[in-house]
């Protein structure tokens, strides 16, 4: 239920169904002021009603996008993630909430949780390494090996986590350096193939 075509059904519901979507044309009326907000701000993009879609990958990375932004969502998207969640709670627990929101986890990769952190990770080791050896370079010193920059990303990167951080990382901090280099050129390949 959480993905882009159902926001795109979602969108043409909302347009047309005044019957089960009362609410509607009140949403209509606020999401018009938003509208005028966001073209008085710059941010045009957001007033194309799919726009919505180049936010996330997934109708829930698109919410967290608009919240991290300040924007208001489109309604669609609220009702689409709603949606799932009410799917999830009628299917009295043969889909995990995992499954209603992101999809089947995948095998060998894991839930969406993992595979975006591991995403998070190789992102920025990615950059650790373009700005440790420019930093080298311009220093004049020795170029250091991709094991060296691996190890110390490893010992040194962590998220900023509000809560029990401690916990949520351990798992990142005990991978070891051929196992981390191994899945950040399986990544690397992977992204540069698409």
């Amino acid at each position: 239920p959480n993905t882009w075509e159902w926001v795109r059904a979602q969108r043409k519901r909302l347009a047309t169904d005044t019957e089960n979507y009362p609410y509607r044309e009140s949403v209509e009326d606020m999401w018009a002021h938003m509208e005028s907000y966001y073209l008085m701000c710059g941010c045009s993009s957001l007033v194309e009603r799919d726009a919505d879609e180049l936010s996330g990958e997934n109708p829930v990375m698109a919410l967290l996008y608009f919240d991290e932004m300040g924007f208001y969502p489109p309604p669609e998207l609220l009702t689409t993630i709603v949606d799932a969640f009410k799917i999830y709670l009628i299917s009295g627990g043969r889909l995990s909430l995992e499954e209603a929101m992101f999809g089947p986890a995948k095998k060998g990769v894991g839930n969406f949780a993992a595979r975006k952190r591991k995403e998070k990770n190789y992102v920025g080791f990615e950059f650790f390494i373009t700005y440790t050896r420019a930093s080298k370079n311009r220093e004049g010193k020795p170029k250091v090996n991709l094991e060296e920059l691996a190890e110390e990303y490893i010992k040194n990167t962590y998220e900023v986590i509000p809560f029990d951080k401690d916990n949520l990382n351990s798992e990142y901090e005990e991978e070891d350096v051929d196992s981390f280099l191994r899945g950040f050129r399986r990544w690397k390949k992977k992204s540069s193939d698409e």
